[in-house]
Order: C-alpha cells, then sequence, then structure tokens
C-alpha cells in the first residue's frame, strides 16, 4: 500500500512497523507464560495498524477521485 501511496503522490505512509510486530505478537501468544499479555498487547496492536491502514485507504480513494 506504502508504494502505491507513494506512486500517486500521497505523503501518507501506512505503519509498516506496526504490522511487523502484530506479527511477531501473535507467534508470541504461543509462549506458555507471557500469552496471555501477547494476545492484549496484539489486539491493541492490530486495531492501531488497522486504523493506520483505514487512512491510508481513504487517503487512496480520496486522490483518485475525479
Amino acid at each position: 500500500m506504502n508504494k502505491t501511496l507513494q506512486q500517486q503522490g500521497i505523503q501518507y505512509q501506512v505503519n509498516e512497523g506496526l504490522g511487523l510486530l502484530f506479527c511477531v505478537l501473535v507467534i508470541l501468544i504461543y509462549v506458555p507464560v507471557i500469552n496471555i499479555f501477547a494476545a492484549l498487547a496484539a489486539i491493541v496492536v492490530w486495531i492501531i495498524f488497522l486504523k493506520s491502514v483505514k487512512n491510508g485507504a481513504i487517503a487512496l480513494l480520496e486522490r483518485e477521485e475525479p
């Protein structure tokens, strides 16, 4: 999505670090001692990441309107 946003000349960037952090937290859910904390953190990061993706999609749609 960031590549498309850049090609369209939109200055907004989706936070790729949050996406990576979410993936790591999902893997950590399988570790017995920290699984509850990892799951809670993953939910919070997922919500923030999806908001970033949503804002990028909105910026892209607003740019493509005639």
